[in-house]
């Protein structure tokens, strides 16, 4: 394999979250409210935002269309009978109140900026194809870990408003980076989402299994289960370097 390309998932890839996180946001979310002197309870923040992106979840799953997280916001807000759900600065506000916690809570994962400096020093170009439906939270996960300097194409859903694995969001990586799917791989650690996508476009992939999943309906060519190993199937197998 002639590899010039790699590109990346990013959540369960390159980072990972705590445990906690989600529930750190809608407590952050409730917090931020009551401050604003809104009558909510908890409970009922947390079961309504846990109810909304379920539902969006299973939405965004059959159709692949990525929705911006303002429109979920603001039928959270309008869900607790906020009076003032529509307003853009409220709803803005509230976002990032949900997201600031989540961001702290994620973590890096063993190897990964020293991977992505190893690829990029031995000329490989990178990509980056991540699902993200907040422009707030992906570019504050990007500056957390310093990452975007090291890819040379950044795909995110919420811009394009479609979600792996939709075929355009790996084709228009792959387009940015003047690469064809025979000269790139593609990890991720979602079966559906990342290899699936991927290999529907011909794209070899490797598989971080970081998680138990019942259905994987399409074998990736290697599965690993952390950064050490993609790195020695890179530059082992595929570019054979040291």
């Amino acid at each position: 394999m002639n590899l010039k390309a790699v590109l990346f998932d990013l959540g369960g890839t390159l980072i990972d979250f705590d445990d906690e996180g989600l529930f750190s946001g809608r407590k952050a979310l409730h917090d931020f409210l009551v401050q604003k002197k809104y009558d909510v309870i908890l409970d009922r923040v947390v079961q309504i935002s846990k109810e909304v992106w379920e539902t969006y979840t299973i939405f965004a799953d059959k159709t692949m269309i990525e929705v911006e997280f303002q429109i979920l916001m603001k039928s959270i807000l309008y869900q607790l009978q906020i009076d003032d759900y529509a307003n853009i600065e409220l709803i803005e506000e509230a976002i990032m109140k949900f997201y600031w916690p989540i961001i702290e809570g994620s973590y890096h994962l063993k190897g990964a900026s020293k991977l992505l400096l190893k690829l990029q020093e031995n000329g490989i170009k990178l990509g980056l194809v991540t699902d993200n439906e907040s422009e707030f939270f992906h570019n504050g996960l990007l500056q957390k870990y310093d990452f975007e300097h090291f890819f040379d194409s950044i795909i995110v859903s919420y811009k394009l408003g479609i979600r792996k694995p939709h075929k355009t969001m790996f084709l228009k990586c792959l387009d940015t980076l003047n690469i064809k799917p025979s000269e790139a791989i593609f990890i991720g650690d979602k079966p559906i989402h990342d290899i699936r996508g991927a290999k529907n476009i011909g794209l070899q992939c490797i598989w971080m299994k970081r998680r138990a999943y019942d259905d994987v309906p399409i074998k990736p060519d290697w599965t690993v289960e952390s950064i050490k190993q993609i790195e020695e199937i890179l530059f082992t197998e595929l570019l054979k370097t040291t």
